[in-house]
This record gives structure tokens, sequence and C-alpha cells, in this order.
């Protein structure tokens, strides 16, 4: 018994052995991962994700892509319609396999890599003889380059897009402003730029005005599914003019990146200058001229006026019956535009605490980001914990480290380096786009009971 034990535990070595050569054999479901451009694209440019999966027999399931990448620094989305099925013979031996693309558009220069990507699959084993479930894996070892062009350099922000153009509408009262009288101007984009920024100098308050900004409105629009987003933007204030004077609404310029051209082009509203006079008086109780006619001469009686006044009830009545309906429908409608009006705070919020970064006032983007977040998390300590396990980026924790360092780190004389925001503002709008996406929607239901 002692000569046979090493015998029989050699014979299950070798049997072992056999069944793994076997199983290393037999081909397996492979990932293969391609980029264009492959190493090196400039800031503004798409870069093109193909993903590849292929089995030695056929599918009997469809593979199950990621519906999204998450890269640090950049947007990552699904290309519908991107679909392929391919058949490609390696050794002698056909394969199918189906093709996926996405599209990454990087918001900052620097180096970026790819996370590693599994899709689970079911195929058929050889000769037919049942299914089979694996998950295929596969990665890029090499990193892709993202650099600002050399002539756009000086643009801060950096916008780049293959089209934009700017555009404004005013809305005041016909004749010569006076005191009390408002103005309202509309500025609106048309873009297909992946992000956008307006200068804060679009809505200036001075004195003897005051300025009424309402959230802004956009939508994006596709000519089709693997076709470039296209962005329509457009935002309103309304000025009160409260002395009177001259006052001028500031010309609006925006340089931005031509991707087709390569080259900065420069887009540009025009000021608009007002004159706002004296306030315009009115007799509150002067009578229609109309109505002083049909008195007697230079007497107004009682009886003169009460029919008329009857007649206008009457003509008022009539017709507040006649647009009842129509009247509630916009009543209903001013109320839903206004609710959600109110629900926007969260964006005015964001919007201040954007500003303070791009002025680069540290104490001001702290305490407006405390705010912020309040809304979104409630008030209470660790927001920025919370912010990185909502959103979690290396890019926007080294964002938020450096606004720390800089209100609160042991800094010399000689180390009072000004603090930047444009990369703290630049991880926010990410992160913010995360939080939106994991807010869950609000499921729409029907009245209990139907009015015929």
């Amino acid at each position: 018994m002692n000569c046979s034990f090493p015998i029989y535990r050699a014979l299950l070595m070798l049997l072992g052995l056999l069944l793994g050569a076997a199983a290393l054999a037999a081909p397996q479901p492979f990932l293969r991962i391609s980029l264009s451009p492959a190493v090196s694209v400039k800031l503004g440019e798409e870069v093109s994700l193909a993903v590849e999966v292929f089995v030695p027999t056929w599918f009997l399931d469809a593979p199950r892509f990621p519906e999204s990448i998450e890269i640090p620094g950049a947007t990552v989305e699904m290309v519908k319609g991107s679909a392929e099925n391919l058949s490609e013979s390696v050794a002698g031996v056909t394969w199918a396999g189906l093709r996926r693309r996405y599209r990454i558009q990087p918001l900052n220069p620097g180096e970026f890599r790819l996370p590693e990507l599994a899709v689970p699959l079911t195929y058929a084993r050889e000769g037919g003889k049942g299914p089979l479930t694996v998950t295929a894996r596969g990665r890029l070892a090499q990193p892709f380059l993202v650099r600002v062009p050399v002539a756009a350099a000086r643009l801060d922000p950096f916008i780049a897009a293959r089209h934009l153009r700017l555009a404004q509408r005013l809305e005041r009262s016909e004749g010569a402003l006076g005191v009390g009288d408002a103005v309202r101007r509309t500025v609106a984009v048309d873009t297909d730029a992946a992000a956008l920024e307006l200068p804060e100098t679009l809505w200036p308050q001075s004195p003897g005005m005051r300025v009424y900004l309402d959230p802004p409105r956009s939508r994006e629009s596709r000519s089709d599914a693997a076709a470039r987003p296209q962005l329509h933007w457009e935002q309103t204030a309304s000025w009160v003019f409260e002395q009177p004077g001259q006052y001028q609404l500031p010309a609006v310029t925006l340089d931005w990146w031509d991707l087709e051209a390569r080259q900065v082009r420069q887009a540009h509203l025009p000021a608009v200058s007002l004159n706002v006079g004296p306030a315009r008086t009115t007799g509150v109780f002067a009578l229609p001229e109309a109505v002083a006619e049909l008195a007697p001469a230079g007497r107004l009686t009682r009886e003169t006026l009460r029919p008329i006044a009857y007649g206008l009830g009457a003509v008022m009545l009539l017709l507040l019956g006649w647009r009842g309906r129509q009247l509630g429908r916009r009543t209903w409608a001013w109320v839903r535009r206004h609710g959600q009006d109110m629900l926007t705070a969260e964006w005015l919020q964001f919007q201040r605490l954007l500003r303070a970064c791009r002025r680069h006032d540290g104490p001001a983007a702290q305490a407006t980001l405390h705010r912020w977040l309040d809304l979104w998390a409630g008030a209470g300590m660790g927001l920025a914990s919370w912010l990185l396990d909502k959103a979690p980026s290396a890019d926007l924790a080294a964002a938020l480290a450096e606004l720390d360092a800089a209100l609160y780190g042991c800094r010399g004389p000689d180390d009072a380096v000004p603090w930047r925001g444009t990369a703290l503002s630049r991880q926010l709008i990410l992160a913010r786009r995360k939080l939106s996406q994991q807010r869950p929607a609000k499921a729409a239901t029907l009245p209990a009971a139907l009015n015929p």
C-alpha cells in the first residue's frame, strides 16, 4: 500500500493536467477594444470607442454591453443603433461577433485611461451541446492623451464646437422708458458644444436698476441616433429701473474654437443703450372721453353713469363666461410653470457656486458649495464625503482638497499662490450630471376618475 500511494497520486495529477490542457485548448470568447483616434486627440473632439465580442459558435442571447462607462473628466454614451454583426475567421475557425460603439467627449486636457470592460454573454457549446454563460473581459493598456490646441491656449473657458450662434431678443414697453418700466433681455445660444459657459457680465446690476434673472431653459436634439447632440440654450433677465438716467446692457463676446476650421472664432452681440426718463403719470380716476361726452354739458349725474356702468358690467360678464375655460387653462399652466421655477432653487445655488469658482473666490465657493449640497443631501457634516460617494471621481476629490488647502492649510507668505477654481467648476458640472441621473423620476399617474 505504501508503494502504490505515490502511483495513484501521480495518476491523479496527470489526469488534472490533461483536463486543464483540454479546457485551455477549447476556444474561449474574447473581447477586442479599439479607439479612434487611438493615441492623441484635441480637446473638444470626440473619441470613438468600439467594443467587439467574439464567440467560437453562435450567440444564444444578446451580449449585455455596459450602458455607461465611467471615465473621470469625460462623458461617455453608447451610440444608439450602433450594433453590428461580425464574422471573422481565426485559425480556420469562424467566429461570430457583435460590435457596439461609444462616444467619448473629454471635458478637460490630460491623460485618460479606459477601465476594464466586462460583457456577460451566453453562447452555444461546441456541437450545439447546450448553452454556456461566461463574462468576456478586456481593457486597453495604453492611455490616450487630450491636448488643448496651441492656437486656442488663451481661451478661458475653452468652448469647442462645429458651429455656435448667439442671438438676443428685447421686450420693452412702447414709447419712451420711464422709472418703474422694465426691459427683458433674452440671450440664446445654438451650438453643438459639449460644455457651455457664458460670461458673468451678461447680467449687470448697477445703481438705479434692479435685475431679476429667470432660470435657463435648454433642450437637446439630434438629426439621427448617431449624430452629435445639438444644444439650444437661452436665459432671460428683467431690469426694472428705479432712477432716470442713461443705462447700457453690455455687449456679449464669446470666443470659441472651430473644430472644422481649426481656428478661434468670435460670436458677438451688440450692447443695448437705454434712456430712462421720469415716471409717467396718468390720472387714476380720469374718465374716458367717450363717457364724458355722454354727460349733460356742465353736469355729470348718477343717473347718466348708471346705465353705462350696467352695460360695461354685462359686457365683462359675457367676456368672462366666453373666455372662462381658456383662462382656467392658462391659470393652471401658470401655476405649473411657476411651481417648476420654485424647484430650480438648487440650480440657482449651483450657478452661484460656479460663479464663485470662476471668480477664484475660495471662501464664497466653500460657503455656496455647502448650501448647494444641503439641497441634495440635507444639512449635516460630511457633505463633501457624501458628494464623492454619490459621484466618485479622483479629479473631483483633488479639486476639493485643493480648495480646503487654500482655505485652511498652513501657508507662509512665500507660498501664497492664488487659488484657481476653474478645475473645481468643471468637476462640479460632471458631478451634478451624475446626481441628476441618480434622482428617481416621478411616475406618471392617472386621476382616479375621468370626466367625460
